[in-house]
């Protein structure tokens, strides 16, 4: 049986900026709402200096956070790191939209810096900056296979053309701080997180049953190796993603009165509930 370690990260393009930066990544987001205009309670909070303070310590919080998930990464010193994140809108698009897909080439490339929001970068790289990453191949192609046996219709890509940066942000962007060397052989996972709202060609989102099936799958696949897997999920609080927890925890979730089989995250969001959406979960996960 596997060996496996569980590490939970973000993946938000703002975790590759100084605190400087931050400040705009608001406007960017705020500016998605037609008129918006910052609730008072807001401007309050974030002071005389537009949150700059906050920022900063936050941002702190966040590189002291990622040390820490990569000292026991290398601690353990895994023979796959299994990266599970969605791709929205980079590799795959209207064209090509697989709900779950493996990469089983042997090495892969990312530019994590290309995006407009990470030219200001904490590492002061250029936009064309590229890391590449060795595949374990093999342990991909068995992988994909015992997973479409069991039942899980998969699909596979050797290589990534969807767009000329590579590995999504999802992926790329914790690699920054937990294995930007590629000391680990890489094994990228790719959810479609996109659904209806994206537009009339884009298919609905694979649903929180799906990925939890998907994820019980993974782990009878695991229970047949004996290799040490690292699996590194984003926000795996998020019951969207609950294939993420459930591949890297010890014990079963107890999804006792909140069931994530008839709630979605998009549900609780839209009516301005994601608190529910994190403390439900988070409260009956052992």
């Amino acid at each position: 049986m596997a060996e496996l370690l569980g590490l939970g990260c973000s993946h938000g393009p703002i975790i590759l900026t100084p605190p400087q930066a931050w400040a705009k990544g608001r406007e960017r987001i705020f500016a998605r709402v037609p008129n918006y205009q910052p609730p008072p309670q807001l401007l309050q909070e974030l002071g005389e200096d537009n949150g700059l303070s906050q920022d900063i310590v936050d941002q702190q919080h966040v590189v002291d956070a990622f040390a820490v998930l990569r000292e026991h990464l290398h601690a353990w010193a895994p023979d796959v790191v299994l990266i599970i994140g969605d791709d929205q809108a980079e590799n795959f698009r209207q064209d090509n939209l697989p709900p779950f897909c493996m990469y089983t080439g042997a090495e892969v490339d990312g530019y994590p810096f290309q995006r407009a929001a990470a030219r200001n970068n904490l590492w002061g790289a250029a936009p064309e900056t590229r890391y590449t990453f060795r595949c374990p191949q093999a342990f991909a192609r068995d992988m994909r296979n015992a997973l479409i046996r069991d039942g899980v219709d998969l699909a596979s890509a050797n290589a990534l053309k969807g767009w000329e940066w590579g590995l999504p942000h999802a992926h790329i962007n914790p690699l920054m701080f937990l294995d930007p060397e590629g000391r680990f052989p890489l094994l990228p996972f790719f959810v479609n997180c996109y659904g209806e709202e994206a537009g009339p060609d884009y298919p609905p989102r694979p649903t929180p049953r799906r990925c939890y099936e998907v994820g019980r799958a993974m782990r009878r696949f695991l229970a047949t190796r004996s290799e040490r897997v690292a699996v590194v999920a984003r926000r795996p609080e998020n019951v969207e993603g609950a294939i993420c927890p459930r591949v890297g925890t010890r014990h079963p979730c107890k999804l006792n009165h909140f069931d994530p089989f008839r709630h979605s995250s998009q549900h609780f969001v839209l009516r301005h509930g994601g608190w529910k959406l994190r403390g439900d979960l988070l409260k009956n996960v052992a």
